[in-house]
């Protein structure tokens, strides 16, 4: 497994950087690592959710990942998500930001569809910006 200092392991690189393909080969190989912890007490999860990698964070839910762990600050991987998503987004009005990121957490919690999660967005519509990414990805 290799950690780093930082006690990063390939998963969590995967899951903040990789495509989800890669990421499921590399769980294949690892899966006691699944749920690993760094020095700041973050899972792949952890990482995928912060690094707004959201489709990583839902493969490694549906594998078996814990959603509850809690990292050194306190933080589950849910509640990473809209930080990530602001992030990756870039998008100037944090509250469309975490509106988004309700929908989406919602999603990969509840598994509810994301077409039903868009129509019930309580609030202001999602950002285009997001509604294109969340249409490519279901085109993957």
């Amino acid at each position: 497994m290799n950690p780093h200092a930082d006690g990063n392991n390939w998963l969590h690189f995967l899951a903040a950087h990789g495509d989800t393909r890669i990421l499921a080969e590399w769980m294949a190989r690892m899966p006691e690592a699944i749920d690993a912890q760094n020095i700041f007490g973050q899972t792949p999860a952890h990482v995928a959710c912060g690094f707004g990698n959201l489709s990583a964070a839902v493969l490694l839910k549906r594998i078996g990942a814990r959603m509850d762990i809690r990292d050194c600050l306190g933080r589950t991987p849910i509640d990473l998500i809209a930080t990530g998503l602001r992030q990756k987004l870039q998008l100037e009005n944090p509250h469309e930001s975490c509106a988004a990121a309700a929908a989406i957490a919602a999603s990969a919690v509840d598994a509810a569809p994301r077409r039903e999660l868009l129509q019930s967005s309580p609030g202001k519509a999602l950002p285009d910006k997001l509604s294109q990414s969340m249409q490519r990805r279901q085109a993957i």
